[in-house]
This record gives structure tokens, sequence and C-alpha cells, in this order.
């Protein structure tokens, strides 16, 4: 095969060092280019292949480089372009870059006849193995591609193009270990890099480890290493570790971008109700474009409103129209479970609650629902609400219904313990209504106006919605 592109072990440093003291020779711009191709940073890889060329560099390594990132940038198209001259002139390792960007582009049968004219042992070098992991990818050969990609890791250690198609090819795989790994170890090549934090970030999150998601994501930002996508993964880990204020806060900043709207304001609306702030959710999304009103979840997130401001016709009928839309939203199902409940409507939330048990829906969720279900239909649901606060501790939702079925239990009055629960759902979350209301009805019913005045002056203040202590006749 033709000359490999340049080394990929050339630290970094070291080739813009080389840049510094010699910009006007090929070589040096070689040199970076493959750096950048090897940490995955392809705008600036192709720039130095363009700059290279333009100096006069070796025609072959600068296509060798060039069809590289065009392969790694998912340009099939760009690589095929630049690889056809030099396999026209026999050079088959560009015969094989052709292949790999023929397949990319999805003329499956071209790429198969050319990879045929290959021979086994033809390409061993980084570039090579990875150009047929890529074809192996194309042709939904994941353990080819795989096999491709580890044998390109021993042939450049750390080729991180590479790395990227090994995680992915694990992911398909179901092998989420090994897919964590790999982006442990891109993160470990390049930490400055903002894909490699959102990769790693976003695996953490969705395994459910948003400490450590969150803990990443704020590390690259006192590095400085920010972008928006960076701060919209960081606000979900804040809001997966429940820090709803924070987390809004960057959201709402971002959503008044016409680029990120449609990403940020969800989440924004999801926020308020994660608080249990749902006149504040209302308002927001007032000002929000029909086009975000009316997609993903903000029409659920509305419906959550209107169920917990005790409106429940409109509540049933927002839920029914989303999930005739969107029958796959298992969270918009089990809201409308617990607005069915608060509705009364007891045989169509059990309805809802055996479908969901037999769903991939999350069994903490679905906990929640059937302590609601009890609780509403039964008058108690202390004992599924225990269980539930034992794996989720910190959810200031089923502190205060605990709260709320003990002092069922002793006849209206709150009991030392439903104290103490509301108390720790304020602490956790100092805004939530639902906790203030209840302090504020318990003072009531002990004929202490002095302290109702005072919990309720303390809730509005705080922000808590007013709605909810005005039709209790509190404010």
């Amino acid at each position: 095969m033709g000359e490999p592109s340049p080394p990929e072990s050339v630290d970094l440093t070291s080739a813009r060092a080389g840049l510094s003291t010699a910009p006007h020779d090929p070589g040096a711009h070689l040199a970076a280019a493959a750096c950048y191709l090897r940490l995955s940073r392809l705008a600036a890889a192709r720039q130095e292949y363009w700059r290279a060329a333009a100096l006069g560099g070796d025609r072959r390594a600068v296509a060798d480089g060039l069809c590289l990132t065009a392969l790694a940038d998912g340009d099939g198209r760009a690589a095929a372009d630049t690889a056809r001259p030099l396999h026209q002139e026999g050079d088959s390792r560009f015969t094989l870059y052709l292949a790999a960007g023929l397949a990319v582009q999805g003329h499956s049968a071209a790429a198969a006849r050319l990879a045929a004219r290959l021979s086994a042992a033809d390409g061993a070098d980084v570039g090579s193995r990875y150009a047929q992991a890529v074809l192996a990818s194309a042709a939904h050969d994941h353990g080819g591609a795989i096999r491709a990609c580890l044998l390109a890791q021993q042939a450049g250690q750390d080729f991180t193009p590479a790395l990227l198609l090994l995680a992915s090819m694990y992911l398909c795989q179901g092998n989420l270990v090994a897919e964590e790994q790999c982006y442990r170890r891109l993160y470990a090549c390049d930490p400055t890099n903002p894909a490699f934090v959102h990769k790693l970030a976003r695996v953490l999150l969705d395994g459910g480890n948003a400490e450590a998601a969150l803990e990443l994501v704020e590390d690259a930002h006192n590095r400085d290493v920010r972008t928006p996508a960076l701060l919209v993964l960081r606000a979900e880990a804040l809001m997966a570790a429940r820090r709803y204020e924070q987390a809004r806060r960057i959201l709402e900043r971002l959503a008044t971008t016409d680029r990120y709207r449609a990403i940020a304001a969800p989440l924004v609306c999801a926020c308020w109700a994660r608080q249990g702030r749902y006149e504040a959710l209302l308002q927001y999304a007032a000002g929000l474009p029909d086009e975000t009103i009316r997609t993903g979840k903000v029409p659920a997130l509305l419906a959550e409103a209107f169920s917990a401001l005790g409106l429940h016709s409109e509540a049933l009928a927002r839920f029914r129209a989303h999930l005739a839309a969107n029958p796959g939203d298992l969270d918009a199902k089990t809201q409308y479970g617990i607005a069915l409940a608060r509705a009364g409507e007891p045989g169509e939330c059990e309805a809802i609650i055996w479908e969901l048990d037999s769903s991939p829906c999350d069994p903490l969720a679905l906990l929640f629902l059937r302590a609601v279900h009890e609780f509403h239909e039964h008058g108690s649901g202390e004992a599924l609400f225990r269980q539930y606060l034992e794996q989720e501790p910190e959810d200031e939702r089923a502190m205060h219904m605990l709260a709320r079925s003990l002092a069922r239990d002793a006849k209206g009055n709150l009991t030392k313990e439903a104290y103490q629960l509301l108390s720790a759902a304020l602490k956790r979350n100092p805004r939530y209504a639902p906790a203030w209301l209840a302090l504020a009805e318990e003072a009531q019913r002990r004929g202490d106006r002095g302290r109702t005045t005072e919990v309720v002056s303390r809730a509005l203040g705080l922000g808590c919605d007013r709605r909810s202590f005005e039709e209790a006749g509190l404010a």
C-alpha cells in the first residue's frame, strides 16, 4: 500500500511548536494535522492538511490524512473523491479508502466489489485498520468493526476516531460497560475536548451516575471547556441531582437563543414542574412559541400542571391528546395515571398501572404512581410511600405525600413524623408549595392565625404558586 499518514504519536504541543518555528514547512503542518486527527479535532486537522498541500507537501500523505479525516467526520463523499485519483493509479491503500467512502454513502455493492480486490494482508497500520472498521460498520458487521478498531488501537495508540467508532459498536451490542470504558479512555486522551467530555458525561448520566456526570461537566466548566451542548448537559445533571433552581437559570439563558430554545425551553418547564411551581410553569409556557408548546415533553408538562392545580378535566384532555400522538411516552403515561388518581378515576388509573407494569417503565416512577393511587382510592399509601423513600430518600413529593398519609391516619392532624417529613421536603426544595400548604392548613386548623400568616408569607415570598393558597382560603 502507499505511504502511511504521519506518526500519530507526535505530541500536539510539540507539533504546534514546530508550526511556530517553521510555519512554511509542509512537514510541520502534516505533523500538526496528524495530531489533530488523532484527537478527533477534525476541522483543525483538515485545515492543516490543506495548508500542507498548499506548501507542496507530500501528495499521498495529504490525501491519506484527508481521507481519514473525512471518514472520521462521516463524510463518505469527500473520502471517496479524495481517494479515487490515487486508487486509479493503483494504490491499494486508497482503494480501501474509496471502498469505505462508498460504504458510508450507502453504495454497499460497489464498496464490496472494491474491498474484494484487496488482500487480507493489506493494511496493518492504524489508518487502514480504521478504514476496515468503517467498512464493517457500514455493513452492520459490529463484531468485525470491533476487531478492526481494536487492531487500529494496537497499531496507533489512542487513535480517537477508532475509539469513537468502537464505543458506538459496543453500544450496538448492548455492552454498556465497554462503551463507558471507551469514553473514559477518550476523555483521558484529551480532557479539553468538549465532545469527549460530553460523551462521557452523557453515558454517566444515562447510566444513573448523575453526581459523577455533574462533577465531570463542572470540572470542564472550571477549565473553560464550555459549549452550549455542555451547558445543556450540565443542567440535565443538575436536574438529576435535584438542583432545579441552578439548572433552570442555565437553561433560561440558553432558551433565549433561537438555536437552543427548542432544547432548553422544555427543560425549563420540567424544572418548574419538578419544583412544584406549576403556576410559574404555565406563565413561562405562555411566552413560548406555539411550535415549542405543541411538541416534545411540553404538552405533558402542561397537563401535569393543570392536574396539580386541580383543573382535572383540562389536565385529562391534554394528557389524552398527547398520548394519542405519543403512545410510547411512558413518563407522560405515568403522570396521566397520577392525574386520574387525583381526578377520582380509580378504574382507569388501575388500567394504566397494569399497562405500565408490563412495559419498560421506570420501576420507581411506577411505585410512586401505585402509592398515589392507593392514597386517593383507599385513603392511605403509607407503606408504598415508605418503600419508595427507601430507594429515593430525597424526593420531596414522596415526603409530602407520606406526611399527608400520616395526617389522614391521625384524623387530619400532622404528627411529629409528618412535621419532620415536611421540614425535610422544604429543606430539599424550599419552594415546594404543597409542603408549605400542608403546614399552613395545619396552623389554620389549630386556630393559630399568626403562624398561618407567617407560613403563607414565607411561601409566597419564596415564589410559591399563589393559586393553591387562594383556593384553600389562605391568601
